[in-house]
């Protein structure tokens, strides 16, 4: 099966795909190895003899030239799924949907990669010189041990974790381009772990740099530094330096807890909303952006619910393709001309029996007969255009175009004859009064569009067809007829048996009279 590329999105996936991810995660995985490599040397210098300092950096260099492309290559390598999905739809050409969900997983997994693939780079390479130097017996075990901690431990941790961020601020294009589909079940490194380890990491490292710095200090102002000398400035450095970390991790919890705690609410009212659940909400528990969101997201839920509401009130009188059809925007409501069969239905004598009866029990009763119309009306793709009384018009052919409207219509009315005598009988038995209606129909040019004041509109027809719609049903008992519609509804559906002409008001001509 073949995934065609979304059509009117060529251009701005092209302008997307010319910002090249790749271009921009290659200068920035460069510029994060000068950094980490420039860390590094001012490491050596502070933690190395100045004898030793130039044999250690000859083999850094080395090893950086050695390791770092070959990392490259790998990267490179896992690339050509991500690369191959974005290039077929910046060419607009079909993709293979099993092609685009292993570019996506990539993707998704693209900065947590490159950050494992550089951390495993610079540990080896930290190993492999601090080995070297100790058996080359270029540095002592000491020296080597200080080789291995200050590639390995300081250097790569930190180029590792910018290498993570950057890729992932860098992917964001991609993402776009292959429009990624996250759930809380693939999410890859969660916020909170993010920050806190992230900015953790960080300032530790800060500390253990000053630390470091702060014994090459003490090195350079006496070669022969010894601890009995200098380890109450030691002990002190080192027990600031924990109460700092300390502190530091305690607050980028709280700041990480403070952030993702009302995220994690979103999230899970979100996956609620999903399943249905649209009058869920949040409390908006804090005050910056993160609360905006919150207090977006309720906004969004109520007018989900408000929808829905409408969606339900909606559906009583439309059919729900049509009923879809309008909410989604996909139809046009302002005054059109259109081709479609007004049907026309009343109930004959109810003057009578609404006067024989107390106002509750007509108003029950034109609910259970009303029920049972819609019902016949809806089935057969029609729209209930209002409720007059006892009567009620229905359209078919609009708003929703179809080429059978005048078949469907006349149809409608046989199912409501049928539903009406059902609903009779369960009258009858219960001693209650039963109904006889007549049925009109008509096909013809109307005009359909909102109508009405400023205040107040409604979505209906107006036209001839209408009016002879209700002509024809005040025919149908003097002619003794259930239905009766119009010689054009006939030429439409093709259905149907010749009754009479007849003058019907307001029309020049004698109108062709059919029946079923």
């Amino acid at each position: 099966m073949i995934a065609e590329a979304k059509p009117g999105l060529v251009e701005r996936i092209k302008r997307e795909v010319r910002r090249n991810s790749r271009y921009n995660i290659f200068l920035s995985l460069v510029g994060i190895n000068i950094l980490a490599i420039a860390v590094n040397i001012a490491y050596f210098q502070l933690n190395l003899k100045e004898s030793k300092l130039s044999v250690s950096l000859i083999f850094f260099a080395i090893n950086m030239v050695t390791a770092v492309p070959l990392a490259f290559y790998l990267y490179l390598r896992r690339e050509r799924p991500i690369t191959q999905a974005i290039q077929s739809i910046k060419n607009g050409l079909p993709i293979d949907p099993a092609a685009l969900e292993l570019g996506r997983f990539k993707l998704m997994r693209r900065p947590r990669f490159a950050a494992i693939l550089v951390f495993t780079t610079w540990f080896v390479a930290g190993l492999v010189q601090a080995t070297a130097c100790y058996y080359l017996d270029l540095l002592g075990l000491r020296g080597s041990i200080q080789i291995f901690l200050g590639i390995s431990i300081v250097g790569n941790p930190l180029v590792s974790l910018l290498c993570y961020l950057f890729v992932e601020i860098t992917s964001r294009n991609d993402m776009r381009v292959l429009e990624i589909n996250i759930t809380e079940d693939t999410i890859v490194f969660p916020v909170f772990r993010k920050i806190v380890f992230t900015v953790s990491f960080f300032s530790i490292l800060l500390i253990l740099l000053m630390v470091s710095f702060f014994y090459g200090i003490l090195r350079e102002i006496n070669p022969d530094f010894g601890w009995n000398e200098y380890s109450h400035y030691i002990v002190r450095m080192e027990v600031l330096s924990g109460v700092a970390i300390g502190y530091l991790i305690l607050i980028t919890y709280m700041v990480a807890r403070s952030i993702t705690a009302p995220l994690k609410e979103v999230v899970e009212a979100m996956r609620r909303v999903r399943e249905g659940q649209v009058t869920t909400s949040v409390h908006v528990t804090s005050t910056d952006e993160v609360g905006v969101l919150a207090k977006g997201f309720n906004l969004m839920t109520r007018g989900l619910a408000e929808r829905e509401v409408i969606k339900g009130l909606f559906g009583r009188y439309v059919s729900a393709e049509i009923r879809d059809a309008i909410l989604s925007g996909g139809m046009e409501l302002g005054g059109q001309e259109v081709q479609a069969t007004i049907l026309f239905a009343d109930i004959r004598g109810f003057t009578n029996l609404s006067e024989s009866h107390d106002a509750a029990r007509v108003v029950e009763m034109l609910n259970a007969y009303f029920t049972e119309m819609v019902k016949a009306i809806m089935s057969n793709g029609g729209v209930v255009d209002k409720f007059m009384g006892d009567a009620v018009m229905a359209i078919f052919g609009a708003p929703i175009k179809r080429p059978d409207h005048a078949q469907c219509a006349i149809k409608a009315g046989q199912e409501m004859l049928q539903r009406l005598e059902a609903h009779n009988f369960i009258q009858e038995a219960k001693g209650e009064p039963s109904f006889d209606i007549g049925i009109g129909i008509s096909t013809g040019h109307v005009i359909l569009g909102n109508i009405g004041s400023d205040d107040r509109k409604e979505f209906t027809v107006i036209g001839d067809t209408v009016n002879t719609a209700a002509r024809l049903e005040g025919l149908t008992r003097s002619l003794g007829r259930k239905i009766l519609f119009s010689e054009e509804t006939w030429k439409a559906s093709s259905s149907g048996i010749f009754v009479t002409d007849h003058e019907l008001k307001g029309k020049e001509k004698r109108v062709g009279v059919y029946s079923v």
